[in-house]
């Protein structure tokens, strides 16, 4: 019966699309989940049926005492009768392309990799074109398109840090032209560095598609530290200019961080088209795991970009402290960047040779595993500079996998975080480091509770919650492109998509986490 209306109201997207959504591993939902759907359909869109059949088999205009699921033949909701039920929905209100379009937002997530396994559809087209080694790959159901080589970040010349960039625009630029006229794309998220990368898509733009410029890091700030070059310089002018004009070309600009919002809204014009979304953690990569390690040692770890901002001559000095307190202690850096000779010659100086050891850059999830065997992390950022600034996900990271840090007391991080769930020190303060890191060191309760408290704040900020917002910020975008709603059930969709969407996107998001945990037991 289901199937059959599902035809007559003849769907843009197919039941058989709908199920690699409902049938996905990641969209089981309990007992109390689909009783709470059943409420949800039954209050809000009952009405909706205004034929079913009576006790005797005819059927009656209006009559409803079987309730919404007799109407539509659903005896109770499982995988198939949630599916049909969707699609019957959606075929009633003129959902479909309504659908279709948020199968086109899910593709295009910040977050590419933190979502792909969740929303990607098996049979859709999901792009992501980076600077990698590969030509292409697959990531999860994501298509990786790599049309560079990465460089590394050891740049010691503004020529070496520009010709990268310029490059990878030229390539993504032609890239895109070229897939823009074979398959055309409804929306571009597109992430600086560096800001002029949004002109890639300028011939999409034109042809209506609408553009996100995705602000990881304010670059004026970010040169003017990375070259030690004064804010008033002419490059750092004519950075600010690109800035507008990028910020200009965008239909909306996202920022990774409230402190940022004001300073970058207010001197590109860009009021009114900005939004904040802090760098998110990937909650698939970043978990509490058992540790495999088994020596006495006490591992203080730091992985990142060895830029001077960062701050690990800091962190350096602050060990040989440490070292000299509890000598079994060792110092790990994990990264790259154009401090990293600087850094190995003062470890050198300093004698600490044995004691702080430096390790090349590892993929995201290799890294993950590591971080979670060290006993403590450090994020050791200089206040007086653009770390001062500059949201550090590397914190969330430590506390999402259950590992106590000891954090400088720079304006952004005492923004987002307080004393109970970091251990502040002074930036800048190498006394003030070597303190905070054996204060944590040597009190195990201290540890317990940062590492507990980290994991309630990791979960409470997690992107789950925000998830919502940027899936209104991008269908918004793309009711703009169609238009808006026609037609007398313009109202009814708007009730539908503020309603049920919602609490069922609720539902699935507990469901998603149940299955990230175990998802080979579904699967079996």
């Amino acid at each position: 019966m289901l199937d059959e209306i599902a035809r007559s109201q003849k769907p843009e997207v197919k039941v058989s699309d709908l199920a690699d959504l409902v049938k996905s591993e990641y969209f089981r939902l309990d007992d109390s989940e689909l009783s709470a759907l059943d409420e949800l359909f039954e209050e809000k869109y009952g009405a909706l049926i205004t034929t079913s059949e009576n006790a005797n088999g005819s059927a009656a205009a209006g009559d409803r005492r079987g309730g919404f699921k007799y109407a539509l033949g659903v005896g109770r909701w499982d995988v198939d009768s949630l599916e049909n039920t969707v699609a019957f929905v959606g075929g009633a209100l003129s959902m479909s392309a309504w659908l279709e379009r948020a199968r086109k937002l899910l593709s295009n997530w910040p977050q590419v990799k933190a979502t792909s396994d969740l929303v990607a559809p098996k049979t859709g087209d999901v792009d992501n074109d980076g600077a990698r080694d590969e030509e292409t790959e697959r990531i999860g159901n994501v298509n990786v398109f790599n049309l560079q080589r990465r460089p590394k970040k050891n740049e010691r010349s503004k020529l070496s840090f520009l010709v990268p960039l310029v490059r990878f625009l030229c390539a993504s630029s032609a890239w895109i032209v070229k897939e823009h006229a074979r398959k055309p794309y409804d929306l571009l998220h597109i992430h600086n560095v560096p800001d002029f990368l949004v002109f890639a898509a300028v011939w999409p733009r034109i042809t209506g598609a609408k553009v996100i410029l995705d602000i990881h890091d304010i670059v004026p700030e970010f040169y003017a530290s990375k070259f030690r070059v004064p804010e008033s310089s002419l490059p750092i002018l004519m950075l600010k200019s690109v800035e507008r004009a990028s910020a200009s070309m965008a239909d909306r600009v996202i920022v990774s961080n409230h402190l940022w919002l004001d300073k970058f809204a207010k001197r590109t014009g860009a009021n009114g088209k900005c939004t904040v979304f802090i760098n998110n953690v990937d909650g698939a990569i970043f978990f509490p795991r058992p540790r495999v390690r088994n020596d006495d040692k006490f591992i203080v770890i730091f992985p990142g970009g060895l830029q001077w901002h960062q701050g690990l001559d800091i962190a350096i000095r602050a060990f040989e402290q440490v070292s000299q307190v509890v000598p079994r202690a060792e110092f790990h850096i994990y990264g790259d960047g154009n401090m990293k000779e600087k850094l190995v010659t003062l470890t050198r100086e300093l004698g600490l040779e044995e004691k702080v050891r430096f390790y090349e850059p590892l993929p995201v999830r290799k890294i993950a595993e590591i971080m979670a065997e060290a006993d403590l992390g450090v994020v050791p950022k200089r206040a007086d500079s653009f770390g001062n600034e500059a949201y550090s996900t590397k914190i969330m990271e430590f506390m999402s996998i259950g590992v106590p840090v000891v954090v400088s007391n720079t304006k952004i991080d005492q923004f987002y975080f307080n004393s109970s769930v970091v251990r502040f020190f002074e930036s800048g303060n190498p006394e003030a480091l070597a303190a905070g890191i054996l204060d944590v060191m040597q009190n195990v309760e201290l540890r317990r509770q940062m590492i507990q408290r980290g994991l309630e704040y990791a979960r409470e900020n997690s992107w789950e919650p925000r998830k919502r917002d940027y899936l209104s910020l991008v269908d918004g975008l793309l009711d703009e492109e169609a238009g808006g709603t026609d037609g007398d059930v313009g109202e009814q969709l708007a009730d539908f998509k503020k309603g049920v969407l919602p609490d069922l996107e609720k539902m699935v998001c507990n469901a998603t986490n149940r299955a990230m945990a175990g998802a080979s037991a579904h699967a079996t």
